[in-house]
């Protein structure tokens, strides 16, 4: 772990930051550089880095910021920290946890065969959902009721196999862990990212091949779809409130407004767009992205650079090449007393 401050002539702050009891932390994980770094994007300062001497593919906190997930593939294991010292409190075997908005004690992943809950601080598992292929596992949403379990199966060759003839998925897997049941909805493209509706009822996919849907979950079926966007969707999430879905295209942010009426759900075809630029430049593809109850929206692009937008003013407030391209990232307000 290493404390830095803010390098001029590298990050371009936008905008000042106003001074809050809140500040929004993101931890981006650097895959290249088997590092975790945790920037203060209120002050406009790199707060730490964790030096993982593997290469950090996912990260989750728990929703009282007790304990960071740092998975890392290249080592097999998951790395549990403190997420603001970055004190290393054990390992685990290699696996993606997924946490409810409010529950700091269980987390939830697919396992050999099914989907999982798990004890925080303990050994205890418990089996909710069954399905053959979750061992195939690559990006999962929870509901906040912790009723739907979502996830994307991809392969990945992480073991250097050489597989000639990888399967491919066309699908996501919609899994009811109070009814222990589970089922796959085709989407006609390979999913790339999920999210999960606030009240539970939705998700948001994005797939290859410019598509993006979204899933009424106890149906089980796709409700809306638009398969003109020209490339991947890579990043997808809900607005806190449910109202409206965010997803990329390329280096353009899109929004658009979801009602709910009775049972259905609706999506506008009016899209708002927002293109990222750097410098009047075209920016890199956008690969990751994370939303914060407060409405600021982070992404990462393929070039390497973070960017803060304000989603209420639709405005760029902080621009910060990372100098490595991110694989993931997470973000958290945070009592200032406690930074």
């Amino acid at each position: 772990m290493r404390h830095r401050a803010w390098i001029a002539g590298v990050i371009v702050l936008i905008s000042s930051a106003s001074i809050a009891a809140e500040h929004l932390l993101t931890w981006v994980a650097l895959g290249e550089a088997e590092r975790v770094e945790v920037l203060d994007l209120t002050t406009g300062s790199i707060l730490t880095s964790f030096e993982m001497g593997a290469e950090p593919t996912q990260l989750s906190l728990t929703p009282d910021l007790t304990y960071i997930y740092v998975s890392c593939r290249s080592d097999g294991q998951t790395h549990v920290l403190r997420p603001i010292s970055g004190n290393t409190v054990k390992r685990l075997p290699y696996i993606h946890p997924v946490f409810t908005a409010t529950d700091s004690q269980h987390y939830y992943a697919p396992g050999l065969g099914g989907v999982f809950r798990y004890e925080v601080d303990g050994y205890l598992s418990e089996q909710l959902a069954y399905l053959p292929d979750t061992q195939n596992s690559y990006a999962y949403a929870v509901s906040a009721d912790a009723r739907w379990f979502v996830y994307i199966q991809r392969f990945v060759d992480w073991r250097d196999q050489n597989i000639t003839n990888p399967p491919l998925y066309d699908r996501i897997a919609v899994c009811n862990l109070e009814e222990a049941t589970g089922q796959y909805v085709d989407l006609g493209a390979e999913p790339l990212s999920v999210a999960v509706s606030p009240e539970g009822g939705y998700a948001v996919v994005g797939c290859s091949g410019g598509v993006y849907s979204l899933i009424d979950l106890a149906a089980a079926k796709v409700v809306y779809t638009d398969d003109a966007l020209g490339a991947p969707v890579r990043f997808v999430s809900f607005s806190p409130d449910g109202s409206e879905v965010f997803f990329s295209v390329g280096s353009t942010i899109f929004s658009a407004l979801v009602s709910y009426l009775l049972s259905d759900a609706f999506v506008s075809p009016d899209y708002h767009a927002f293109r990222l630029t750097t410098d009047g430049d075209s920016a890199g593809d956008v690969t990751h992205g994370a939303l914060a109850l407060d409405g600021s929206l982070v992404v990462v692009d393929g070039a390497g650079t973070l960017t803060l937008i304000d989603l209420k003013e639709m405005k760029v407030n902080l621009r910060f090449p990372l100098g490595h391209r991110a694989n993931d990232l997470v973000l958290a307000l945070v009592d200032e007393a406690k930074l």
